[in-house]
């Protein structure tokens, strides 16, 4: 719910839901990006099943992927990523994820995570600033911080 209040009001383009689980974020997002084109994507596919009932039973438009992070991903370009990490599954997990979202940006994207403070946040952030030309902490509240990463370093522009 922080991430979704933390987000910029005037959202458009491809958006990306990564770990989308029941599909919260992608619903509550959507009401800050009317006509936008959705995607949603989870490793579990019982996850991917009752996200595409929510978005069928709010009206929102979307597809949605089982996907091992970012394995059917890859390749395409969004202009916002909405993440909120599995942190459970460890740092080689999660950072690998922040590098292949580097790579999913398009020229303008932004990635937005939000990650507990004690459960890494802090590390979270030093190794997205070797990932970012800017990655920053946008709103902190009850431990949790929204993190807003731009322009990926070594990183061609897509568009």
């Amino acid at each position: 719910e922080l991430l979704c209040s933390a987000l910029p009001a005037d959202l458009s383009g491809r958006v990306l839901d990564m770990g989308c689980g029941w599909g919260a974020m992608t619903i509550l997002t959507l009401a800050k990006c009317p006509g936008g084109e959705i995607t949603m994507a989870d490793v579990n596919e019982r996850a991917c099943g009752l996200s595409q009932q929510n978005a069928q039973k709010n009206g929102v438009a979307a597809k949605v992927l089982v996907s091992d992070g970012y394995e059917k991903i890859l390749g395409s370009h969004y202009d916002l990523i909405l993440q909120n990490p599995p942190i459970r599954a460890g740092k080689v997990v999660i950072y690998q994820m922040f590098a292949d979202a580097a790579t999913c940006l398009k020229e303008g994207g932004q990635l937005w995570l939000v990650i507990r403070k004690q459960q890494g946040a802090p590390s979270a952030l030093t190794y997205l600033r070797t990932l970012y030309q800017q990655a920053e902490v946008v709103e902190k509240e009850a431990g949790y911080w929204i993190i807003c990463c731009e322009k990926p370093l070594g990183q061609e522009e897509h568009t």
